[in-house]
């Protein structure tokens, strides 16, 4: 996402410099928002990097699931990525997926009830988890 935002920023820039037949004001625009797009996306993986603290595989897992790259779980993502994870050999996500528990830890996790998990929302509750269990 971020290096399509960037690439697509560089071509407005390029554009707006030589004689194109789309109006400047248009490329301007496009160069604008392109930019604005960037700095969004630079933004909140920034946001993900240091709050969120997620793992290696974590990450992997996550952005293998959000396949509409909202940058949320749905209850149908959510389960794509706790099966991930259970491969990966999480203890939690293996007992989520043993269990058939995946509706009622979604719901266990989306705090705000919006209907998506995001990042945050995953990474408080397994901080939650751990201080209740003791891990």
């Amino acid at each position: 996402m971020l290096e399509n935002a960037f690439r697509q920023a560089a071509f407005c820039s390029q554009n707006m410099k030589s004689n194109s037949h789309m109006p400047a004001n248009l490329l301007h625009h496009a160069f604008w928002i392109s930019l604005a797009t960037l700095s969004a996306t630079a933004t909140f993986a920034e946001e993900i990097k240091s709050p969120v603290k997620a793992t290696k595989s974590e990450i992997a897992a996550f952005v293998a699931a959000d396949l509409d790259k909202s940058i949320t779980l749905t209850a149908e993502e959510f389960k794509a990525f706790v099966d991930k994870m259970a491969e990966d050999g999480e203890t939690k996500a293996l007992t989520i997926r043993l269990m058939g528990l995946y509706n009622y830890a979604f719901k266990k996790i989306d705090k705000n009830i919006d209907g998506v998990v995001t990042p945050q929302e995953l990474r408080s509750a397994n901080d939650d988890y751990k201080r209740t269990a003791g891990n």
